[in-house]
């Protein structure tokens, strides 16, 4: 396949070979070791010029940074109409794979982005990591939405996101960089307003970043909030063993979360070793299909024999690993 077919890839900028790391537990982060975004961007910003301005093609690319290692690695997601993903984390199918400290997840965020009319739209969502996700101000956050430049931190690293198919949002010859970075203006409150603010914006001079709660829990035995019609049911079924669950459309906004994990939900039936940890996330995209990512799995998400990223499953079921079955019926009118 040729560079311009492909709607994501992958660039390898890592001086620090990583060695065999296995893909087994996650060490806590030490929260106050992530080094200065801003000091690093400037160190750096010249080397995330070059890749940023060889893709024409609207989409997102993240770089990942750490102050040891410098830059890593980086990801770039096609934006069109479809929904894509991408997700980042130090097992060995992720996406974007880092595996240099075992404080990240093994799959720790997932990178959405959509094309809406002019601009780009981004979403980075924790996969309830123990460490969480945090904004450039070291805000915890369970998910980040912006339409223009986006600085991220998880565990030990710092991830810098950037539009591409436009103008460079920063100054490759000021003394200090970050400072010509477009300015962000954040949300006061983490909730799904901030969504809804996000979509009335229309200004350049800005980026708003919104802030949400992340993927939902099922750990209360309903997804549906106050009063609310469900949108749906979840079935889930492996091994003789069979879930099934009312999901609200605030669910199915901020995503549900499915592996044999106790951070998941199903967790409780999708118990197969053969089921990763963290495997896929169920979510609405803003056309109105229900679809599931494939959160970087072992063994895969399939349907009809063929094993995808991302699938709809609001007109098919969808197999997780080939032990498990996700379905999803949506309420009738």
């Amino acid at each position: 396949m040729s560079a311009s077919d492909r709607t994501r890839y992958t660039e390898s900028l890592d001086r620090h070979p990583p060695g065999d790391r296995p893909n087994d537990a996650t060490v806590k982060a030490n929260r106050h070791h992530r080094g200065n975004p801003a000091r690093l961007f400037d160190l750096l910003h010249a080397a995330m010029a070059e890749p940023l301005a060889r893709e024409s093609r609207p989409g997102v690319m993240v770089f990942a940074v750490t102050g040891d290692l410098g830059l890593a690695g980086a990801l770039w997601l096609e934006a069109s109409e479809v929904l894509r993903g991408g997700c980042i984390g130090r097992h060995s199918c992720a996406d974007l794979c880092l595996p240099y400290e075992e404080t990240l997840s093994l799959r720790h965020l997932l990178v959405l982005t959509r094309r809406d009319g002019a601009r780009t739209r981004v979403r980075v969502l924790d996969l309830r990591s123990e460490d969480g996700l945090f904004d450039e101000r070291g805000e915890r956050a369970g998910e980040l939405e912006t339409d223009g430049p986006l600085v991220v931190g998880a565990a030990g690293w710092w991830f810098f996101l950037f539009p591409t198919g436009e103008e460079r949002p920063w100054r490759l010859d000021a003394l200090k960089p970050w400072e010509t970075l477009t300015p962000r203006v954040f949300s006061r409150h983490d909730s799904h307003a901030s969504r809804l603010e996000l979509q009335s914006c229309t200004r350049r001079d800005v980026t708003l970043v919104g802030r949400a709660a992340g993927p939902v829990s099922i750990a209360q035995g309903s997804l549906v909030e106050g009063a609310e019609l469900p949108a749906g049911t979840l079935q889930l079924s492996c091994g003789g063993g069979e879930l099934s669950v009312s999901v609200g459309a605030h669910a199915l906004e901020r995503g549900v979360l499915l592996g044999r994990d106790t951070r998941c939900d199903g967790s409780s039936i999708l118990g197969d070793q053969r089921i990763s940890r963290v495997h896929a996330l169920l979510v609405r995209s803003p056309t109105g299909r229900v679809v599931l990512f494939d959160l970087g799995s072992t063994n895969g998400t399939h349907s009809n024999g063929q094993e995808r990223r991302m699938l709809p499953v609001d007109s098919q079921s969808v197999s997780l690993a080939e032990v498990a079955t996700v379905r999803w019926s949506p309420r009738a009118q």
